[in-house]
């Protein structure tokens, strides 16, 4: 069945730098840190239900993009993201990932419902808090019992493992996600002046779109331990950038990188 589709309207919590990164003004990351994915999905799902006057009974499906999972309600993602926001229990929720386009790809696996008659009404969008990434002891379960904890003289049988770090390297072609991108820009003709020039632009549309307010209205505050995190907060854009200073950064991957702390996405 091939019906119209239409996004009627939507909301996002702050973009925060995550903790172990630095903000733009240089200092540590991680206003958000001690708020979970799920709470952070079902805070941006509250704000879009209100901003659209959409009654949660009104849902016929949730759909959540979830990258890195990385709390540890992580398996229950769409669910909990949903139940936390009041939609009734009775109605389904999918959680997926389809990595930096997981949030993209809900919206996408929202609308095929709508088209094709399975649902009228789709809560779609993404969740994601880095912050919270853990460490992982990998082997653990051959040689504790659960809930025993290691004993004097015994010896961890794996070493302690970033879980992000290594999220971050594709083991199946040995590379880095932003190794990926210089491979593109290679066979694209994209030059490293070009990849600093974009992000001087970008830095300044971010930090004059901040303080113009100009996406205040679809931004929902986040209530943490700290106090408050709203529009004003957004932290990774630094200010005054410009294509002379990022030049003189040094590339990540070699000299033929063109990827930099200065121009690299997010």
């Amino acid at each position: 069945m091939n019906r119209d589709v239409v996004i009627v309207g939507g909301a996002r919590t702050p973009f925060c730098e995550w903790q172990g990164g630095k903000r733009g003004d240089g200092a540590p990351g991680g206003l958000l840190k001690d708020v979970s994915s799920e709470e952070l999905g079902a805070i941006a799902i509250r704000g879009a239900l209100e901003k659209t006057g959409t009654s949660p009974d009104a849902v016929d499906h949730v759909v959540m993009g979830y990258a890195l999972q990385t709390s540890d309600q992580a398996i229950f993602g769409s669910r909990h993201a949903g139940l936390r926001a009041g939609i009734p229990q009775e109605v389904p929720m999918l959680t997926l990932s389809r990595i930096c386009g997981s949030g993209a790809q809900a919206v996408v696996t929202g609308a095929q419902m709508i088209m094709l008659g399975e649902a009228e009404t789709i809560v779609a969008g993404g969740m994601e808090n880095l912050s919270q990434a853990p460490h992982v002891l990998r082997g653990m379960r051959d040689t504790y019992r659960l809930g025993r904890p290691p004993q004097e003289g015994e010896v961890i049988p794996k070493a302690m493992e970033d879980y992000l770090f290594t999220n971050l390297l594709d083991s199946m072609c040995n590379s880095f996600m932003a190794q990926t991108s210089d491979e593109i820009c290679s066979r694209k003709g994209v030059k490293r002046e070009d990849a600093d020039a974009f992000a001087v632009m970008s830095h300044s549309r971010t930090a004059a779109s901040i303080d113009s307010g100009l996406f205040d209205e679809e931004i929902v505050s986040v209530e943490t331990p700290d106090g408050v995190v709203g529009p004003k907060d957004e932290d990774h854009v630094v200010r005054g950038t410009s294509e002379e200073s990022l030049a003189g950064l040094r590339a990540a991957f070699g000299p033929d990188s063109l990827v930099t702390a200065g121009n690299a996405s997010g």
